[in-house]
């Protein structure tokens, strides 16, 4: 399937006066059918050491969140739904117990994985010419656990491929939709609506682990194709339960649609690219799209490797705000009580996404707008030092000093400032002003956890389980995880030992 050859993407006049819109296409064979064949061809051998190596720290902390997020808010609800409706006993529910549907288990587990928003956040990687992508293993683990009762037997070895194959696949099309551009080509702040990608990566990786054909995971992409959308900013700002919901529908597709596939209905091929492609409909033609990322140096270069690790239960936006109140407390030895008022300088999509609507990010009444809010996030760390699961809950909301330094918290866009990056200004009570700007926080490509940090985070976010997890079971956990790729029975020797 060849497309008009280009070295940037087609332009063409619209029917508005001066717009001009942006197709995207390129000379070759169709990018999903590349992208098909890489998820049916790649084995475990094909990939590189370090990248295996990489996945089985991703899956650490994945594993780590979904856990601590068990017990969540809207967990019980959706662990209740999948019971009600019952159905062939396939996959272990952990946490919980029972064997449902795979597809259910996949609705009520996934959410749990984004409930801390502490999770994977791909911020891009400027060698390699994209920027920000958004979550990927978020969406990726918890269909292949649930997915993994669909087979007889899933190796250490058969996972992790699938793990890597699936959050590659992911990444490459959010490259490609190059959608924190948008501001600029716009004249607006970047959209940062999270598009549709994240569906391709499920279903690349669940075709991977059932051992789909090209053809059949073609269909299965055609299929998803059909039925994505973006997952915009109005589940965030005010953020509602769809933030960490629509990981549930993203799972439960992904696994429909292999199965659907792999009993002969079709789906469309032609997908990705022209004005009826993927791309386009993310991009809406107003910006240039990248789709020579979807195929570059695929196999021998893994963009996913370039994941981030949260160390707040944050918003990846108020990481950086957060990191520079901690570094200006370190370097001048101040805390909290003794700061009069903050002042930080964002990006567009920063403000459009922590510090809007107002009302909702500066008297958070709830989990998700504390988590998404700015002035909140930086207040909470500026006295405790850390934010985790407690520090959106209701009693933090309601303690009066951090309402009060959240009330002093201001915040605007400031020209320069990286898209999550932060100038943080902090004035005291005795008139002292102290300024830094932070642009790399823990967790990233430049700064990564060390093996004793991953099994510190696990063993801290275990306290927070729907089901007890003693810290003997946690650790043979880890050790098993940290090995892999030796392991033999994925169901056994990961999911069975979280559930009751």
């Amino acid at each position: 399937m060849t497309h008009v050859s280009s070295d940037e993407p087609r332009r063409i006049e619209s029917r508005i006066p001066g717009l001009t819109l942006h197709i995207p296409v390129f000379d070759g064979e169709e990018p999903l059918l590349t992208l098909a064949r890489f998820t049916v061809e790649t084995r475990f051998e094909d990939i590189q050491p370090e990248v295996i190596e990489f996945a089985k720290r991703l899956v650490i902390d994945v594993l780590g969140v979904t856990i601590g997020g068990s017990a969540q808010e809207t967990i019980p609800e959706l662990v209740d739904y999948v019971r009600e409706c019952g159905g062939k006993e396939e996959s272990l529910l952990p946490f919980y117990g029972g064997k449902y549907p795979a597809a259910s288990v996949a609705l009520a587990l996934a959410p749990m994985s984004r409930a801390l928003d502490m999770g994977d956040v791909h911020m891009g990687w400027p060698e390699q010419g994209f920027s920000v992508i958004g979550h990927t293993a978020e969406y990726t683990l918890p269909t292949l656990l649930a997915a993994s009762g669909l087979k007889s037997c899933v190796t250490g070895k058969e996972f992790l491929t699938a793990f890597a194959i699936g959050t590659e696949v992911l990444v490459r099309i959010g490259a490609a939709a190059n959608n924190t551009q948008s501001g600029a080509f716009m004249g607006l702040p970047g959209n940062f609506d999270h598009g549709g990608w994240f569906i391709f990566g499920a279903v690349a990786a669940v075709a991977s682990l059932l051992g789909l054909s090209v053809e059949q995971t073609l269909n299965a992409l055609g299929m998803a194709r059909c039925m994505t959308q973006t997952h915009d900013m109005k589940s965030m700002s005010p953020a509602s339960h769809m933030v960490r919901v629509h990981h549930g529908f993203v799972a439960k597709n992904a696994i429909d649609v292999c199965r659907l596939a792999m009993r002969g209905i079709n789906g469309p091929h032609d997908v990705m690219l022209g004005y009826r492609g993927f791309l386009f409909a993310i991009t809406r033609g107003l910006w240039p799209a990248k789709p020579e990322l979807l195929t570059r140096d695929l196999g021998k270069v893994w963009f996913f490797t370039h994941t981030c690790i949260k160390p707040f239960s944050a918003c990846k936006a108020t990481h950086n705000a957060a990191t520079a109140v901690l570094m200006l407390e370190d370097e001048h030895g101040f805390t909290g009580p003794e700061i009069a008022s903050i002042h930080v300088g964002v990006s567009p999509n920063t403000l459009e996404l922590c510090c809007r609507p107002v009302e909702a990010k500066w008297h958070p009444q709830s989990d998700q707008n504390a988590q998404f809010s700015l002035p909140y996030v930086i207040s909470v760390v500026a006295f405790e030092r850390r934010f985790m699961i407690d520090g959106f809950k209701a009693p933090m909301r309601a303690r009066e000093d951090i309402r009060q330094l959240v009330a002093n918290v201001t915040a605007d866009v400031e020209p320069g400032v990286g898209v999550l990056d932060a100038h943080v200004t902090v004035r005291l009570r005795d008139g002292q002003q102290f300024s830094i700007y932070c642009d790399d926080c823990k967790g990233t490509p430049t700064m990564p956890l060390s093996d004793t940090e991953w099994r510190e985070r696990l063993l801290a976010l275990c306290q927070y389980a729907a089901c007890p997890i003693d810290a003997l079971t946690a650790n043979r956990l880890l050790d098993t995880l940290f090995a892999l790729e030796g392991c033999e029975n994925i169901v056994c020797d990961i999911i069975a030992p979280l559930t009751p």
